[in-house]
């Protein structure tokens, strides 16, 4: 079974991709990936899964109990563990503080954090997931003085972030839509 996450639907009895059997060595790295750096990858609790000398998945996660894992080789993404609802990278934030970014995705979010010289940031798991997301992690987000919606700018991101924004007061949240 597989989680689908443009659709928000549990698949049951699909194929997971990323546990084809192997007679290579596995290894979990922390490796730095697309302008990533290495520190922001462990801060984000971030394994790359490398099987002999290719660099097959990257583990994002979520709980003790959760990853959103994306193959390289082609962008396809599935859950190893129990989805449940929350925040990407919550637990690498202490509640409270000046600002708080809520990107659409968990690499938005790695960036966003670098580029803002550590401003915490975290991500939902999807647009179509995004209350969901941010409801289960409420209090956590609340707790900022500025909340920064930045979502992708595309229609589902764009719907996404005017479902979120009326859950906070008016003077506190912003959406920030970046134009590429």
């Amino acid at each position: 079974s597989g989680f689908g996450f443009s659709c928000s639907e549990n698949h049951k009895g699909s194929k997971i991709i990323g546990h084809e059997p192997t007679d290579k060595p596995v290894t979990f790295q922390t490796l730095p990936w697309r302008g990533i750096t290495k520190a922001t990858m462990e801060k984000y609790k971030c394994v790359t899964k490398v099987i002999g000398d290719t660099h097959d998945s990257i583990y994002f996660r979520y709980s003790d109990t959760m990853s959103k894992v994306r193959k390289l080789e082609r962008k396809v993404f599935f859950i190893e563990g129990k989805r449940k609802p929350g925040l990407y990278s919550r637990d690498c934030f202490s509640p409270g503080g000046r600002e708080l970014i809520i990107t659409e995705g968990e690499l938005d979010a790695k960036s966003c954090y670098q580029m803002t010289n550590g401003t915490p940031t975290v991500s939902v798991q999807s647009s179509s997931s995004a209350v969901e997301d941010i409801k289960a992690d409420y209090e956590f987000v609340n707790s900022f003085s500025r909340i920064v919606i930045c979502f992708d700018p595309d229609d589902p991101g764009q719907k996404a972030a005017k479902a979120v924004i009326p859950m906070f007061e008016f003077n506190k949240v912003f959406n920030v839509v970046l134009q590429g």
